[in-house]
């Protein structure tokens, strides 16, 4: 948890930003952000692997699928469009690897459809990304979906990657795609490139202010 030097003004807030109620916190702690899309996959948001399995994450997944305005005992509350809960870095970690697994799911699945919604389930792919390997595979949706944003995806997500490594990398997505591309109720994809948790933490992320 971070705390700004001086407080936020009452009303409107400046820029872009979502106030929310009081929340017992700790040093450390993250506010995870969750917004419609992920609140309608919560019954799909089930352990995917032990490093996913955490009773908290469990409750969390639990309460997004209900209709309870606020929860003091986990620290989550609704707001507008969106859910913010107040959890340790891995319990986010936890839960951004299930959003992740969903988001790939769902990126195989919309191989068959129309491109818009190819072009929406890899955007939501790359928000979801804690893997370099969700990110290029978020690239070669975009890419297979004709959209101009594929470089530019893969430079804000894969700064510390050279341009040799990125081509690489989204050459051996693409294949990946191609080859579930024609392949009904496809599992997803398997690794690409090595995951690395700090990405998430750094990225993915919105830390309490």
């Amino acid at each position: 948890m971070e705390i700004d030097a001086e407080p936020l003004p009452e009303g409107e807030l400046p820029g872009i930003g979502t106030r929310l109620s009081s929340v017992p916190a700790l040093f450390g702690d993250r506010v995870v952000i969750v917004g419609d899309r992920e609140r309608r996959s919560s019954w799909r948001l089930t352990p995917q692997t032990s490093e996913t399995r955490t009773p908290c994450v469990e409750e969390f997944v639990a309460w997004l699928g209900g209709t309870e305005p606020r929860s003091e005992r986990l620290r989550c509350e609704r707001v507008d469009d969106v859910v913010a809960w107040v959890c340790s870095p891995d319990e986010a970690f936890a839960l951004w690897k299930r959003i992740e697994a969903v988001a790939e799911e769902e990126l195989v699945r919309a191989l068959g459809r129309d491109k818009q919604s190819l072009v929406n389930a890899s955007f939501w792919l790359s928000r979801a990304s804690v893997a370099e390997r969700s990110m290029y595979l978020a690239a070669a949706g975009l890419s297979r979906a004709g959209s101009p944003h594929v470089e530019a995806l893969l430079r804000a997500g894969l700064r510390n990657r050279t341009e040799e490594e990125r081509r690489r990398g989204a050459e051996e997505a693409a294949a990946v795609l191609e080859k579930h591309s024609g392949t009904k109720n496809a599992s997803p994809p398997g690794p690409v490139c090595t995951s690395f948790r700090d990405r998430m933490r750094k990225r993915s992320l919105v830390r309490a202010a």
